[in-house]
């Protein structure tokens, strides 16, 4: 018997310390537009108060809607609260992206998938280790219980809250996060019967076409000088090349990393971009149907913030509410109630 799940994901400018107003902007648009929405996966939720006279602040507005309506969330502010503070490096210069956390709400029970750098799972993908990445928050991980079903090591549902940090300034981190969702996933695909959502900002990729043959998928590359810098690490190391192989060169590692994500055609995963692959979505350029202006951007609209979804569901329908034929409207170019328009999709799930 098939069932369907109804997701959002959405960032909601926490970087920004929204106001009172925005956030109950933001609030309305929940309980006009999202009533019946299953899950949601919501990125930059600022976990700071602003006014120390009464208990508030983003992130206790926003859990305490859904505690209202009976949904039950989990979030990692305590993890950015920590790392906020740490003066150990080389976390001891970073503010901006631990000042927010990450909030994922669910109609049914959910608690956090926790974080392990160790592997004991005799080389089954077990506790989230194999990780690339030094935020290790970028990722946040979910077991959702639908219909209280049993979780375990081989089946149940895994939702993904990914904030993928931006390239600027941050470089190699952005790849290593990228890398470390793929490779993550690509595990779970190929050695459980886990069912996985995946939902984010992922600051990528550039640009997606529609054209005769299909989508093309245009990841950023970096500037000139980074194309022959070779890189270090896992899983995209080497290229072949006359029988042997090299490394590949840093500006290839960082295209590899975001087509990899979005370009099905490139992965070797089972996961699929919802919005080219529902039933029924617009499938328009990503310059058209957009999640986020970039001022002073090449191109200024991008598609940012995606959904996706392994084979275990059907896609049936995805939305970008940005105003663009459609009714939703939670985007207004860097005005209230955020920069980034959330994106809604309804998955059956295939019995």
């Amino acid at each position: 018997m098939s069932e369907d799940v109804t997701v959002m994901t959405w960032n909601l400018h926490g970087e920004n310390h929204p106001s009172r107003s925005t956030i109950q902007e933001q609030i309305d648009f929940l309980k006009e537009y999202h009533q019946d929405t299953d899950l949601f996966l919501f990125q930059a939720v600022d976990y700071t108060k602003k006014d120390e006279s009464e208990d508030f602040s983003h992130f206790q507005q926003i859990k305490s809607h859904f505690e209202e309506r009976d949904y039950y969330t989990t979030d990692n502010r305590d993890w950015n609260r920590q790392l906020l503070n740490l003066d150990v490096q080389p976390y001891h210069n970073i503010n901006s992206p631990f000042r927010r956390c990450k909030i994922t709400a669910s109609r049914w029970p959910i608690d956090r998938e926790p974080l392990d750098l160790r592997n004991n799972g005799n080389g089954k993908p077990r506790h989230l280790n194999y990780f690339y990445a030094s935020f290790l928050t970028g990722p946040f991980v979910a077991n959702v219980y639908l219909h209280n079903e049993e979780i375990t090591d081989n089946e149940g549902l895994e939702v993904w809250n990914a904030g993928i940090i931006h390239g600027s300034g941050w470089k190699e981190e952005k790849i290593k996060a990228l890398e470390t969702v793929y490779s993550r996933i690509y595990l779970q695909n190929q050695q459980t019967d886990k069912k996985i959502i995946l939902g984010g900002d992922f600051n990528a990729p550039w640009k997606e076409t529609k054209t005769d043959e299909g989508v093309e998928i245009h990841p950023h590359s970096p500037d000139a000088k980074h194309l022959n810098k070779p890189f270090y690490g896992n899983p995209y190391r080497y290229q072949a090349e006359n029988g042997g192989t090299k490394q590949f060169p840093f500006n290839q590692r960082w295209r590899n990393a975001e087509s990899y994500i979005f370009d099905s055609e490139k992965s070797d995963w089972d996961m699929k971009d919802a919005y080219w692959h529902a039933n029924d979505s617009l499938e328009l350029n990503s310059t058209e149907d957009h999640t986020h202006v970039v001022n002073n951007g090449n191109p200024p609209n991008k598609r940012i913030d995606h959904l996706l979804a392994d084979d275990h569901f059907n896609i049936k329908s995805c939305e970008i509410q940005n105003g663009i034929e459609v009714e939703a409207n939670g985007f207004s170019n860097g005005k209230t109630p955020s920069d980034h328009a959330p994106v809604k999709a309804t998955l059956e799930i295939e019995a």
